[in-house]
């Protein structure tokens, strides 16, 4: 086994001997470095001398184990931690549970087997309540193989879950989501039970008919496998087909990990995380979930949206450096049951097509609206992001002006919008500033990027929103940078509508305007382009007004770019030409760095007026 690099320098540091100011080696007696330093030297040795597949394990319910558990991959968290956690055991509970589970004997080593909830629903809500403040977007439900499920819990009856797998399942159940759940459908009687090892995933479930002798008895209709120790979607699968020979009715709910070590700040690193719903794991148990007709929840994304969103050093929700603390829990909980309420979560009709609209309006103003609504849930078009040629590779540009319509010559692209704001490198030669011209040299604003290309970075005091896409084609509105692995993303300026509330507070300057916005469930994106500038014929909107329209299109999310002269929206034509459809306010068009375009996968993509 590897260690990290800093652990196995810290290792190597007391382990090799020194050399005084003359060269000389000498050895320091063991009994004379400090407790805490000894601790560490015993804890590291102890992990060198583990075989594989012992590390890293996870901390058992209901004990915690932490001196190797949770030193083994530190993760980037700690560099800039508030906290200090024990070199043992996990930082004292704020909310100690108030019930206390039944215990069953499962009759080995390192296997819990309980009941749940360990929290009333008063402790909850007053955890809830003191718990630091955050947002996520509500994962979707899955209710097509969870038909029995959702029956029971909306008809009434009684309802059997039971949990199965590491400490990070444990710490979801721990939480009292059941016990809010139960409050949700008070027709249903639940009951649950948890079934954890430490480290403990699939390839240790499906071992010595653990699941005849602790599962099958409990019949219960709802199995739910997650946490961060899953080592193989073979395993998991060979664990599900146990599950149905022996449960032919079973539902089978399959979750992504949460958190660990991994930073949530860090989108790269979360995409790269073996449990991550964002990255490659996720996609794969997507895929095994479809293939085995199994319900998916992806832990991760809101998991990090929560967190970053509060503002907060992720460790405030940890109680050591892998698990998590009550407010932790709770991010869990709302995760777990936005994923149970449907009435949280609309579900329009999907579009089948793109869908165009222009809208003229008198009052209180003439106004020309212009956009198109696209369900991301529809596999004949994707979106993309299409970024002007960098004129000096490594030099301070980021892209030079290039006119739209050359920007999106590509025949697939069947729409396309402006997106980023972008600054002269330098003031021109001729000093006339303020004039755009092709070929000038620019940086762009805020975040833009495409599968093969980062083209910027904001800086990180910038005050800027992103538009995004999710490595599982769901969008987001996010300050910043994503929240979480993104496959392609535009910056704008402020925000227009944050979880449904517009944001901004005064009219402001009317202007020709581009926005984009995304629905409550992140499927449904809405592009507009407002012309203005031109009395009579369109006069442009506020800042205000611009988040009422998006709101009164449905957005649950918002956000403003580029406007003024680069306010364009293209529409290819069925004789495959492109029309601009809006009457920019600059003529002939300007030339931008940055597009959002929608591309067809399908040779043919009918569009509805």
């Amino acid at each position: 086994m590897r260690l990290p690099p800093a652990q196995f320098a810290n290792l190597s540091g007391m382990l090799n001997p020194s050399r005084n100011a003359a060269g000389d080696r000498k050895m320091t007696p063991m009994n004379t470095l400090p407790r805490h330093t000894r601790l560490r030297l015993l804890a590291a040795l102890v992990i060198v001398l583990l075989p594989p597949l012992s590390a890293p394990a996870q901390d058992a319910a209901p004990t915690d184990r932490n001196l190797v558990n949770t030193r083994v991959r530190p993760g980037g968290m700690l560099a800039d931690s508030p906290v200090r956690f024990p070199e043992q055991g996990a930082s004292p509970a704020q909310f100690p549970p108030d019930l206390k589970p039944e215990h069953f004997d499962p009759r080995e080593p390192d296997f819990y087997l309980f009941s749940s909830p360990e929290r009333s629903l008063a402790q909850v809500k007053e955890i809830q309540a003191a718990m630091p403040a955050g947002r996520f977007t509500p994962p979707p439900n899955d209710w097509k193989h969870l038909a029995r499920t959702r029956r029971i819990l909306t008809e009434g009856g009684k309802l059997r879950l039971m949990a199965v797998g590491d400490s990070i399942v444990n710490d979801t159940m721990r939480s009292g989501w059941v016990g809010l759940l139960q409050a949700a459908y008070p027709k249903t009687e639940i009951t649950a039970t948890v079934y954890v090892r430490g480290g403990g995933g699939a390839q240790h479930f499906r071992e010595n008919d653990r699941l005849a002798r602790e599962v099958f008895p409990r019949r219960p209709d709802l199995v739910f496998l997650g946490g961060i120790s899953q080592r193989s979607i073979e395993d998991l699968a060979a664990m599900i087909e146990q599950l149905r020979a022996g449960l032919p009715e079973v539902e089978i709910l399959l979750g992504t990990g949460a958190f660990g070590t991994t930073d949530p700040r860090d989108a790269v690193a979360l995409a790269h995380a073996p449990h991550s719903g964002s990255g490659d794991y996720g996609r794969r148990l997507r895929k095994l979930a479809d293939e085995q007709h199994c319900a998916f929840l992806d832990f991760t994304l809101p998991w990090a949206e929560y967190l970053n969103s509060s503002g907060l050093h992720p460790h405030r929700f940890f109680r050591d450096v892998v698990h998590a603390n009550e407010f932790g829990e709770q991010v869990l909980a709302k995760i777990f049951l936005s994923f149970w309420q449907p009435d949280l979560q609309p579900a329009p009709a999907p579009v089948e097509s793109i869908e165009f609209f222009t809208e003229i309006r008198s009052q209180p103003r003439p106004l020309r609206i212009h956009g198109l609504r696209l369900d991301l849930r529809d596999a004949r078009h994707t979106l993309d992001v299409v970024v002007a040629r960098d004129p000096d590779d490594a030099g301070p540009a980021e892209a030079e002006l290039t006119p739209p319509a050359r920007l999106i010559e590509s025949p697939d692209i069947v729409a396309a919008i402006n997106a980023n704001a972008f600054a002269h490198v330098s003031t021109p030669s001729d000093d006339r500033f303020g004039t755009w011209r092709a070929g000038d040299p620019v940086n762009i604003t805020g975040w833009a990027m495409h599968p093969s290309r980062q083209a910027s970075r904001p800086a990180a005091n910038d005050s800027s929103w992103s538009f995004w896409v999710t490595a599982d084609g769901r969008a987001r509105v996010s300050p910043l940078e994503p929240q979480g692995a993104a496959r392609l993303a535009v910056g704008g300026f402020a925000s227009l509508i944050v979880e449904g509330h517009v944001t901004p507070e005064l009219g402001g300057p009317l202007h020709p305007r581009t926005a984009i916005g995304v629905d409550l469930t992140g499927h449904r994106v809405v592009m507009v382009v407002v012309d203005g500038r031109q009395p009579g014929y369109s006069e442009g909107l506020s800042l205000l007004e611009l988040a009422e329209l998006m709101q009164s299109l449905g957005c649950h999310d918002a956000l403003n770019l580029d406007g003024g002269g680069s306010s364009i929206l293209f529409r290819r034509r069925e004789d495959g030409s492109l029309a601009i459809l809006n009457r920019p306010a600059s003529i002939p068009a300007r030339p931008i760095p940055v597009m959002l375009v929608v591309r067809s996968v399908t040779p043919e993509l009918p569009v509805r007026d």
